[in-house]
């Protein structure tokens, strides 16, 4: 089945995207007031995970690889699996995750309360990552591609699932200030840090650049969600999160 890209990218209500990069200006993420996403059962997540994880593997190169000296279709920085997935979609994206069906059986609640709570026109993808290794700093790709640039407003949502970390690890910077693939000093990193009654947050992916931290003595595993954002519904959640969260909305220099 032939991709339409052109009916992807209208799922976009893009004539909005000016008015909410100036509403937004300056906001780089903040966590979204949503009830916290749990799987179904612990105990099943636990036993499918440390059983069925498998490595993250690269399906084409996209922006995300750019700044690296050396981009590899082999490179690789996640193991995990996905629980959701469009079939058309599977083999088009930059990466590529197992699909598993025990934890699909598993997790009917989870799966179908993020795909009714997160302001999305159209879910993509539902995926499981946990890193290997430490996440250089680097722009996510839209599809299409062609949607690059767009969005500069928090747009892009993640699921802090599980983390033992003593400390913060996911970090953002100006991509005014910094290019892709470069090092920034930590009293500049813009570190994302969460209230203890949500585990979601969104990030301008457009005027801000991310990465994340690394240390093999502590687990971390994200929920990684794709999909065509819905601005209809992003709205007055960013805006009911802000009053909500005003303590925890990161800050900082955009284009």
């Amino acid at each position: 089945m032939k991709v339409d890209y052109k009916k992807l990218e209208q799922l976009i209500d893009l004539a909005e995207c000016p008015r909410l990069t100036q509403k937004y200006a300056g906001i780089a993420a903040l966590p979204l007031a949503l009830p916290k996403f749990e799987p179904d059962s612990w105990s099943d997540f636990w036993h499918i995970w440390n059983n069925e994880k498998e490595r993250v593997w690269r399906n084409h190169i996209d922006r995300g690889a750019v700044g690296n000296t050396n981009p590899s279709i082999d490179h690789t920085q996640w193991d995990g699996m996905s629980i959701y997935e469009l079939p058309e979609l599977y083999k088009e994206g930059a990466w590529g995750s197992k699909i598993c069906q025990p934890m699909i059986d598993t997790n009917p609640n989870f799966i179908k309360n993020i795909l009714e709570q997160l302001p999305f026109v159209k879910t993509r993808s539902i995926r499981f990552w946990s890193a290997h290794r430490t996440i250089p700093l680097h722009y996510d790709g839209n599809m299409p591609a062609s949607l690059d640039g767009k969005m500069r407003f928090p747009t892009e949502i993640r699921i802090m699932l599980d983390d033992k970390n003593t400390r913060e690890t996911f970090w953002l910077a100006g991509a005014s200030e910094f290019e892709p693939h470069t090092d920034v000093e930590e009293a500049r990193r813009l570190y994302v840090k969460l209230p203890s009654d949500t585990n979601t947050f969104a990030w301008n992916n457009e005027s801000f650049l991310h990465a994340a931290d690394f240390n093999p003595a502590y687990r971390k595993i994200l929920v990684v969600i794709k999909g065509w954002i819905d601005i209809a519904r992003l709205e007055p959640l960013l805006d009911y999160s802000i009053r909500k969260y005003p303590e925890y909305i990161l800050k900082g220099q955009a284009w």
